[in-house]
């Protein structure tokens, strides 16, 4: 029965995912959160942004980390990952959930490995283990696993919040409330709000 669960829960997130608009081919913009607002869903008023940074190639600068309030739910956040090139950035892939950075690189970048939580139904137990590497050109998906979150010990047993483990981000996060309207203040999230 477990594994049945599972496979739901697998199919539910695929179905979740594939909708993104993410961009093919390397895309290079002044602007990373307005490019972020414009390739996702409309519908939510003004445009609600989250941030976080993380070196993903060890040379010193952090990457950027740019999600959108409509690409979020109770399973995690969905984040595009820019590389700061002087004063342009280039777009490096979109991944949705909590973030491991692995020790093994390809072409100068770390592979990840993403864990989401599938929301309210059996979200708390099982979900997808996605690994991910950088190409040359961007981050794509290498591998699908189906996990139990309490095998990994980085879910509590009785709360259910994310436990600090070696090699899962928790970057501080920051979250501006309407960047398109030129209000352009960022305030700062507790750490917890990394997948929430």
């Amino acid at each position: 029965m477990g594994s049945n669960r599972l496979n739901l829960a697998l199919v539910a997130f695929v179905s979740v995912t594939v909708g993104c608009s993410c961009p093919r081919g390397l895309v290079v913009t002044d602007d990373p959160y307005r490019y972020v607002v414009s390739v996702s869903v409309s519908g939510y008023p003004g445009s609600p942004l989250r941030r976080a940074f993380a070196d993903l190639n060890d040379d010193g600068i952090d990457e950027l980390l740019a999600a959108h309030i409509s690409d979020s739910g109770t399973g995690g956040w969905g984040w595009h990952i820019f590389q700061k090139k002087q004063e342009r950035y280039a777009y490096l892939g979109h991944v949705f959930g909590k973030i491991r950075v692995e020790k093994k690189s390809r072409h100068g970048f770390h592979d990840l490995s993403v864990l989401a939580r599938l929301g309210g139904t059996e979200g708390e137990t099982y979900g997808p283990l996605i690994s991910f590497a950088y190409d040359g050109n961007r981050y794509v998906e290498i591998r699908r696993t189906g996990v139990r979150f309490m095998d990994l010990g980085i879910i509590d047993p009785v709360t259910h919040d994310w436990v600090r483990q070696p090699g899962w981000l928790f970057p501080q996060v920051e979250y501006c409330e309407n960047y398109i309207s030129g209000n352009r203040e960022w305030r700062t999230l507790s750490t917890w709000s990394w997948m929430k």
